[in-house]
């Protein structure tokens, strides 16, 4: 048994008594690039297949993210009106308007996030939580992760009413006004973001569970490794759990928070943010049973996963 030890304390161990959960055997191209799963040969050549499925999809979805909030905040949620805004002006006119004044988001977003990614990463360290051990890779990994998901949650809600309404601190109903320079922000960064896991996980692994097909495309969108660390701060659990779901519940109390600045707090609303709450509380209490699920276990960190960073912040408004 050997293990790489991060700078948190957390280990990604190698169980060289585990066998191979791929029945491929090994090849020269296998061990060069790092040892593939059979699983991921096949998500290759699929895509492959598909032609210019991953490109459109990565060209799209930012725009997309953007166009959707557009609608909900400028339009009133109304698809018949962005309809009508597009045979006037034309699509290109309708991307400039949503997009480009908010593709680097401002000064306000970048404050907004910026606090809210340091203080996760604080918690994911300092915060005590039994070390568990997720499911054996294709190269014979076992990640570590640390279960402290329910206590960052309690810890980052309590942490949010006490800076918004005791020391006044910032107002939440800013984060709604300023909902698209935030998603432009994320927009940016997940791109970012995924280019520089691309380049982590070719050239600096933080396992055996790693390697490209040599398509530069689909590699950015599928990722090059399975369980990337940075720092010792696991990736996947941080994108998925730690930003994305934990951005979830803040996100709805502003957004309760705007409506009682506007109209009061209806009852609707009350209940919708209560319910929420307590399934994205379920989900942490559970976060362990989720990094043993097929997302974590066979996706790797590419823009196809990371990417969450910014599809569960989008997606609140919707719901």
């Amino acid at each position: 048994m050997s293990a790489r030890k991060g700078i948190n304390g957390h280990y990604l161990h190698q169980d060289v008594s585990q066998p191979q959960l791929s029945k491929d055997p090994p090849s020269s191209n296998h061990h060069k690039q790092g040892g593939w799963s059979s699983n991921y040969d096949a998500t290759i050549s699929y895509s492959k297949g598909r032609g210019m499925v991953v490109p459109l999809l990565l060209i799209a979805s930012p725009f997309f993210a953007m166009v959707m909030v557009h609608t909900i905040i400028n339009l009133d949620g109304k698809v018949t009106t962005l309809v009508d805004e597009i045979m006037k002006h034309g699509f290109i006119s309708l991307l400039m308007k949503a997009w480009l004044p908010y593709m680097f988001g401002s000064a306000m977003a970048w404050k907004l996030i910026a606090p809210f990614c340091i203080f996760q990463l604080i918690l994911m360290r300092v915060l005590p939580g039994k070390m568990t051990k997720g499911p054996v890779t294709p190269a014979g990994n076992v990640p570590i992760y640390k279960a402290n998901g329910l206590l960052s949650f309690c810890v980052t809600v309590a942490s949010f009413l006490i800076a918004a309404y005791i020391f006044e601190i910032f107002d939440p109903a800013d984060v709604y006004d300023h909902y698209l320079e935030i998603i432009g922000a994320l927009n940016l960064i997940s791109l970012m973001f995924c280019l520089g896991l691309y380049f982590k996980g070719r050239f600096f692994p933080s396992s055996s569970d790693n390697g490209v097909s040599g398509n530069f495309i689909f590699d950015y969108y599928w990722g090059s490794e399975l369980y990337p660390r940075v720092f010792g701060w696991d990736v996947k659990q941080f994108t998925n759990c730690r930003f994305g779901l934990m951005a979830w519940p803040l996100f709805i109390l502003c957004f309760a928070a705007k409506q009682h600045q506007l109209h009061g707090l209806s009852d609707s609303m009350f209940v919708s943010v209560a319910l929420q709450m307590i399934y994205v509380a379920k989900f942490f209490h559970w976060e362990m049973g989720y990094m043993k699920t097929l997302d974590i276990m066979h996706d790797r960190a590419g823009f196809y996963l990371v990417s969450k960073i910014l599809w569960v912040v989008e997606r609140l408004l919707r719901l």
